[in-house]
């Protein structure tokens, strides 16, 4: 259970988003303004915006502050779609593979207004044999690297992403795989067939298919223990709007090497926007107790209005849940490891 009255409120619009309905009655002695900063921190503005008012003007001035911002979000996410759409373009044409992750291409899929989904940058997996072609297409385009090119160091090159920057503002991430420990999600990669989304008339850019897409989300989410509600937001949308039983996709997210990522996913999810997992997999997955701690932990920092990163010592919880996220004994061992190999360079 929630005990904080303005997260619970945030939760439930953005749940009433999520399911197309509009949340009913409003307490107006909320804490309103705490609210809007708890939504600005989680990114959930747009969805909780639609999940106040289903998408009608309203004359509450909390609805008005989202809406607002749900406005330059919509503005953002078109220009972020125009860009994407350019550098796929560019890649085909040279033979290079994109799989964009994430952003644009979930918005389409697990929201029916998908345009209120804020997405701050554009998540891109590639083939690590083309990342140099990547990067030159980048910088053909007008964008710059932040730091140095990916393909200039060995050190960059160990890195998970690279961030290269537009003139527009937007913000390109290369991904050369989709989880910070090499062991998680092992094979899959930008070699995957597939799925194209529409995300604007016209305009179609390829995602992974949806089994690996929810153990990447899954993945993606625990790492960084759920510290924003716009994750889990996500993953509860996607499994609403499939027709896949969510069995299925724990199943297969196993197999793909997502460890404990799906256990903890789903009840973190259910706890916040539920129900929406069988009863039968709850059961089993709440066996586990580090599951049950990571998810009770990540629920937890939820409520703080500000970012791991913005506070003293705010990853710590994050680096040491980390320790647990794949089974088996000798995990930790070298996520100490690569930890600690990024900690000192």
């Amino acid at each position: 259970m929630i005990r904080d009255a303005e997260l619970n409120q945030l939760v439930q619009a953005c749940a009433a988003a999520i399911r197309g309905v509009r949340q009913g009655s409003l307490d107006p002695d909320l804490n309103w303004p705490r609210l809007i900063r708890l939504a600005r921190r989680h990114r959930v503005q747009g969805l909780a915006w639609l999940g106040l008012t289903g998408g009608t003007e309203s004359d509450f001035p909390p609805a008005k502050e989202l809406f607002e911002d749900t406005q330059a979000i919509a503005r953002q996410n078109l220009i972020a779609v125009s860009a994407a759409s350019r550098l796929l373009d560019e890649c085909t044409k040279r033979g290079l593979r994109l799989i964009f992750l994430k952003g644009l291409t979930l918005g389409s899929l697990a929201y029916p207004l998908a345009m209120v989904k804020m997405s701050t940058d554009v998540d891109v997996l590639v083939d690590p044999a083309q990342i140099v072609g990547v990067e030159q297409c980048l910088q053909e385009l007008g964008y710059e690297a932040e730091g140095i090119p990916r393909s200039h160091t060995r050190r960059s090159a160990m890195a998970k992403e690279w961030t290269w920057i537009g003139a527009n503002g937007v913000v390109i991430d290369l991904h050369v795989r989709l989880a910070d420990s090499p062991k998680l999600l092992p094979e899959v990669s930008a070699r995957a067939e597939p799925q194209m989304v529409e995300v604007a008339p016209s305009i179609n850019l390829p995602t992974l298919p949806r089994t690996q897409l929810f153990a990447y989300l899954c993945v993606h989410g625990t790492s960084s223990a759920w510290f924003r509600l716009k994750w889990a937001a996500d993953l509860a949308a996607f499994i609403f709007q499939g027709d896949d039983d969510p069995r299925q996709l724990y199943a297969a997210s196993q197999s793909l090497g997502s460890g404990r990522c799906p256990d903890v996913s789903l009840l973190v999810v259910d706890e916040l926007f539920g129900p929406l997992v069988p009863e039968d997999l709850l059961q089993s997955v709440r066996r586990d107790p580090v599951t049950r701690s990571i998810a009770r932990l990540s629920i937890r920092e939820l409520a703080n209005e500000r970012e791991p990163l913005e506070r003293p010592f705010g990853t710590v919880l994050i680096h040491l849940g980390q320790f647990f996220i794949e089974r088996g004994p000798m995990f930790p061992v070298r996520e100490f490891g690569r930890q600690l190999s990024n900690l000192v360079g």
